[in-house]
């Protein structure tokens, strides 16, 4: 299934670091939702939302997600 390919590649898209702090992620309503332990990390990611979501979405070679919630 592609919305669990989009899950699997998410560490090596988002790097090893965003990988590290990452503690739960879901796809719900074709969002992306992530758990972030680290708050710096987290408003870091949340300007970079757009590009994140372009790359997993290309990595899996589907439109799966149309944004990513971070929390």
């Amino acid at each position: 299934m592609l919305q669990q390919r989009l899950l699997n590649v998410w560490e090596e898209v988002a790097g090893d670091t965003v990988a590290k702090y990452t503690e739960e992620k879901t796809i719900k309503n074709q969002k992306l939702i992530v758990k972030i332990s680290n708050s710096a990390l987290r408003a870091d990611l949340q300007m970079k939302r757009t590009a994140l979501k372009d790359a997993l979405n290309k990595r899996v070679g589907a439109f799966i997600i149309s944004d990513i919630i971070l929390r």
